[in-house]
């Protein structure tokens, strides 16, 4: 029953349901034992497959925002869970993420996931928002100290601004100097590891690659 109630979560963000809202079911599944990673884990999907139906328009604006508006709830039910559990399986040292959506990409919800996700686990994050074009990404990088560039992207049109930012750090002598990780809907390992970047498939595996490459 619970792989089913989970389940449902996951299609709710991106199928009209008539029975129980999102937040409704997010709050059964707490209720029944689930854990809050597990539920984030359905949501995740689900707004990922959101995306993945909203570029290849067989769902529209109107379905995104209703989407996003469900996700942002179940976060705010879900992050006092979440952060019961900071600190456990926390990366060693300090490290600091700077994390923004790629040029083009307005989309807030899934990063806003990862951001929340690395604070969860020790990260210190810089969240710079959408529409951040490539030098910018390195600009504040470089102002605030940080270990890490996440890059987010939830549609395919903004990808090529991911090399752009490898390209950036290159020529500025900076390409040994952070670690890079993408993700999004529009992501996937071979691009990832085509530009040279670490690839987070969901917002608890990004948490997990960068705590990997972070392990002392």
């Amino acid at each position: 029953m619970s792989k089913k109630l989970l389940g449902k979560i996951e299609k709710s963000l991106y199928e009209d349901s008539r029975e129980k809202s999102t937040v409704e079911m997010v709050q059964e599944a707490l209720a029944g034992g689930e854990t809050a990673l597990d539920i984030v884990a359905s949501l995740s999907a689900g707004i990922t497959e959101l995306g993945v139906r909203f570029e290849s328009m067989e769902l529209f604006l109107p379905d995104l925002m209703m989407g996003g508006k469900a996700m942002q709830e179940s976060m705010e039910l879900l992050t006092p869970e979440l952060e019961k559990i900071s600190g456990s399986g926390s990366v060693a040292k300090p490290v600091k993420v700077v994390i923004g959506n790629l040029e083009g990409d307005i989309h807030d919800i899934g990063r806003d996931i990862l951001a929340t996700m690395l604070r969860v686990g020790g990260f210190n994050v810089v969240n710079i928002g959408n529409n951040v074009k490539a030098d910018a990404f390195i600009d504040k990088a470089e102002e605030s100290g940080a270990d890490v560039i996440g890059l987010s992207s939830l549609l395919t049109t903004s990808l090529p601004f991911a090399r752009e930012v490898m390209g950036l750090l290159e020529v500025r002598g900076l390409k040994d100097k952070y670690r890079v990780i993408v993700g999004g809907g529009a992501v996937t390992r071979e691009f990832a590891e085509s530009i040279g970047a670490l690839y987070g498939s969901t917002a608890i595996n990004g948490v997990d690659v960068l705590k990997e490459a972070f392990a002392s």
